[in-house]
């Protein structure tokens, strides 16, 4: 149970454990903040614990003419520490990794640490990707689970800025891992998990994040070898005609980006590999409908298109149509799949951190135009709609992921925090109004796609007649 905040009165000497890196709490000495675990004390009071060992000498440090505030959370508490590193876009600095959790001894880990994210590095809060470095040789990674999640040795620490009250991303993943896993026999590739923190950095406090693990390809399940049957993995990193699946723009060789994707786990930029993204973009843009109905169940792992394309709209996940996530072919007989990245701008909230009317928008690029041409996909939608409704999207049901996760924010002090701290926050509505405005927003969302995808037989019958003519290419 989360305690809250006091402020600090004792007049006890430093403790110079305080100054260490085993201690088991974190200070902003310049906003006079204190953030610990209720078992600070193994048992005993940590107020009082704390308190004897900050004041008065390092209460007089702080910046502040009040004494400390001192806040019992839930939370992981992550520091990390650079010295005078200042943390840029590349390369990776030195660093070290504190991380604090109820019940357990500190743990320190020698990390190196840039910024993560193109857009995001422009905002006051950054994001950041590290990567655990082996304890006697720094040069060499080294793979540890973080947080009770796989062990790996990159992580993402994802500063949540860009939306007001930090549960969109978080729960929008949470929900993709539900569709993931309601499929029978759901074991073709794992999906990355995150947990909820709170960072501080060189000693000043940051706020709340979210300690994530990155796709890779032991996760996707990727054959291994560097013949051309390999797998293949592509990331979607800007709005293209090649990424929206319009058409397709030349291929200049060598180069680890084209058409708005960006080539990932290919060892080397003269080595990466065009030609099977190129050959199924073109088969999108180009086959007329015969071929294109012939070829798309082989080219597409038509379930996960499926629940994509129900994801983004249920959503409204403008960002993710044409960027923003990840096309992956295990093997060169293996069809594409999806598997989504960076969900903050969704639930009625868009570029730049405001909110659009976006309710009835309908979420297409031009695979998903297409695809809504073919009978048996526009079926699968439909069918899946229906299942998907009697379970994870009853509304209350999918609402209460959000409050949830809101709720364990609130109840740890993170919105109260974000008051303080301005830089820590865009500029949006109360908490408390932004849930509320969000609840209504997936009731209305999904009354329209009730409308939508739940009305389709009049659609898949037409289809059905037309089946076999050939036709033009869908619209661009």
């Amino acid at each position: 149970m989360v305690s809250g905040c006091s402020q600090s009165s004792s007049s006890a000497q430093t403790s110079t454990r305080l100054q260490q890196s085993e201690s088991r709490f974190e200070i902003d000495r310049q906003r006079g903040l204190i953030l610990t675990h209720a078992d600070t004390a193994m048992g005993h009071n940590a107020n009082s614990t704390v308190t004897s060992q900050v004041a008065p000498a390092l209460a007089s440090s702080f910046r502040q003419a009040r004494p400390p505030q001192i806040c019992q959370i839930e939370l992981p508490i992550l520091h990390i520490a650079t010295g005078t590193k200042a943390i840029a876009d590349e390369p990776k600095v030195p660093a070290t990794l504190k991380i604090l959790q109820p019940g357990r001894a500190p743990e320190i880990f020698p990390i190196a640490i840039e910024w993560r994210g193109k857009t995001s590095s422009t905002y006051p809060k950054k994001s950041y990707g590290f990567e655990l470095r082996d304890r006697n040789d720094f040069n060499s990674a080294t793979k540890l689970p973080l947080l009770g999640m796989r062990k790996d040795d990159d992580w993402v620490l994802d500063a949540l800025w860009n939306e007001p009250i930090a549960i969109r991303d978080f729960t929008a993943y949470e929900i993709w891992r539900r569709m993931a896993a309601d499929h029978e026999n759901r074991n073709d590739y794992d999906l990355p998990q995150q947990r909820y923190c709170e960072l501080f950095l060189d000693g000043e406090y940051c706020g709340v994040y979210y300690l994530g693990e990155r796709v890779d390809p032991k996760m996707l399940k990727l054959k291994k070898n560097d013949g051309p049957s390999q797998g293949r993995v592509y990331k979607a990193i800007s709005w293209s005609d090649a990424s929206s699946f319009k058409s397709l723009p030349t291929i200049v060789h060598p180069s680890a980006q084209w058409g708005g994707f960006e080539a990932v786990f290919q060892k080397a930029q003269k080595q990466v590999q065009w030609n099977p993204l190129r050959e199924f973009i073109a088969m999108v843009t180009e086959a007329d409908s015969i071929q294109f109905n012939q070829a798309i169940g082989r080219e597409v792992h038509l379930d996960n298109a499926v629940d994509y394309f129900i994801f983004i709209n249920l959503l409204a996940a403008m960002d993710n149509r044409s960027k923003n996530y990840y096309l992956v072919r295990q093997s060169e007989s293996s069809p594409w799949f999806f598997v989504p990245w960076d969900l903050d701008l969704t639930a009625g909230i868009c570029f730049p951190t405001v909110r659009k009317d976006v309710m009835e928008a309908r979420m297409y690029n031009g695979l998903f135009r297409r695809l809504m041409q073919h009978p048996e996909f526009v079926q699968a939608v439909t069918d899946r709609w229906r299942h998907l409704r009697s379970g994870l999207f009853e509304k209350e049901t999918l609402k209460s992921l959000y409050r949830q996760n809101f709720q364990r924010l609130t109840d740890n002090g993170v919105y109260a925090r974000q008051q303080q701290f301005p830089k820590l926050r865009a500029d949006f509505d109360s908490p408390e109004r932004e849930i509320e405005f969000l609840e209504q927003w997936l009731d209305s969302r999904i009354d329209f796609l009730d409308s939508w995808f739940g009305q389709t037989e009049r659609l898949v019958k037409r289809l059905r007649r037309e089946q076999g003519a050939p036709t033009a290419p869908a619209s661009r």
